[in-house]
C-alpha cells in the first residue's frame, strides 16, 4: 500500500534521468540498488566474527559514500 507508490515515483524519476535505458533494465537495476541498500542497512551494527577477512566497522558517512558510488555506477553503465 505504501511501497508501490514510492517505487513508482522513484522509477519514473529514474526513467526521466536515464532516458536511454530500457525500462526493463532500469527496473532490475533499481531492484539491485534497493537490495544493496537494504543489505547495507541490515549489516549496520552487526557483530561479526573476529576472524572475518575484512573489518565490518565503518562510519555512516563512509558507508553512504560507498553505496552512492556503487549505485551510481550500476545505474549509469551501458
Amino acid at each position: 500500500r505504501y511501497i508501490l507508490p514510492l517505487f513508482s515515483l522513484l522509477f519514473d524519476a529514474l526513467k526521466e534521468a536515464l532516458p536511454g535505458l530500457p525500462e526493463e533494465t532500469l527496473f532490475w537495476r533499481l531492484q539491485f540498488s534497493l537490495g544493496a541498500l537494504s543489505h547495507a542497512m541490515n549489516m549496520c551494527g552487526k557483530t561479526v566474527p573476529e576472524d572475518a577477512p575484512v573489518s565490518f566497522t565503518i562510519d555512516s558517512e563512509s558507508l553512504i559514500n560507498m553505496l552512492v558510488t556503487f549505485v551510481t555506477a550500476g545505474m549509469s553503465t551501458k
